[in-house]
């Protein structure tokens, strides 16, 4: 399980992807939260692990699969797109590599990350609400 309170991000990247790198070097410089990696190249996740990241980010299984990913080497490619939640936990365990990254988790949110940008924008809103000088309307018309 990951756990985090709502001043520690968890990043979840493959170190054998360029932007993954770069996304961790971004969220490694952010002085507000205390960081923790997971490098999926060295490192092991679980299927429970998986599946409570897709329920924080509010989204179905299969949504986890890199749409950029394409390895002649992985037969499991065309299996994982007709394959139910449990075989697709499966199969992205097996293949890390397949698993969308980078992940940023911060305290009980799951999101994408698409770009520094994005995650500064998800920072300031966080701070924000936090210390009630701002709504989400407010922030997202910004």
């Amino acid at each position: 399980m990951i756990n985090n309170t709502d001043k520690e991000l968890t990043i979840i990247y493959h170190s054998g992807k360029e932007d993954d790198r770069k996304a961790r070097g971004y969220a490694e410089s952010l002085n507000r939260y205390v960081v923790k990696s997971l490098d999926l190249r060295v490192e092991d996740i679980t299927e429970t692990q998986l599946a409570e990241i897709a329920n924080m980010m509010n989204c179905g299984l299969p949504d986890l699969m890199d749409d950029t990913f394409s390895d002649a080497d992985a037969p499991e490619l065309n299996q994982l797109r007709n394959a139910d939640g449990h075989d697709v936990l499966k199969i992205l365990v097996r293949n890390k590599r397949m698993i969308k990254t980078p992940i940023v988790i911060i305290g009980k949110k799951a999101y994408y990350y698409g770009s520094a940008y994005y995650l500064l924008k998800e920072d300031m809103a966080n701070s924000a609400i936090k210390s009630g000088k701002a709504n989400v309307e407010e922030i997202n018309s910004k």
